[in-house]
């Protein structure tokens, strides 16, 4: 079985230091800016951490080609079903936001290319069942939530 992850702390996940990558963490930001949504397949990797969103930008859904996003410690009470576009996404970091079951799409597991999810420091109460599905997933964060109880669903997920 693949190494899965229930750590309460971790670093951003799967960064890009390349032409094809943003870093807008703390920069006060409610919305998106719009000079990256003129050309938002050139985008590979998008750091919005540390800034205004309560609910998973719309524009992100664009970004087709996007393999990585961090969009932590932003008071993220949502992800929007736009992020189910993001085929190629693989690292996928949410840390300390809140975050719940219900926050998630019902098709969050057809993210076949996610590999990495950290949802560490949000206020999940019970296991987001939409995790067991992720066919890619290789690396889990999910600690620091009040989550009592893994689902016998988990021991689905492949190596």
């Amino acid at each position: 079985m693949a190494q899965k992850y229930l750590d309460a702390s971790s670093s951003s996940d799967g960064e890009f230091n390349d032409e094809n990558s943003e870093d807008l963490s703390h920069s006060e930001l409610e919305f998106i800016p719009e000079y990256l949504s003129h050309e938002p397949l050139n985008w590979k990797s998008l750091q919005i951490s540390h800034n205004s969103f309560t609910v998973f930008p719309e524009e992100i859904g664009t970004f087709l080609n996007l393999i990585n996003i961090d969009i932590s410690n932003n008071g993220l009470t949502e992800i929007s079903e736009c992020l189910l576009r993001l085929k190629s996404l693989q690292t996928l970091t949410a840390r300390n936001n809140l975050l719940d079951t219900s926050s998630l799409p019902k098709d969050f597991g057809t993210l076949t290319s996610l590999e990495t999810v950290n949802f560490s420091g949000n206020k999940f109460v019970d296991f987001p069942v939409q995790l067991t599905e992720l066919t890619s997933l290789k690396n889990l964060y999910i600690g620091a939530n009040q989550i009592e109880s893994l689902p016998n669903s988990l021991g689905n997920l492949r190596q």
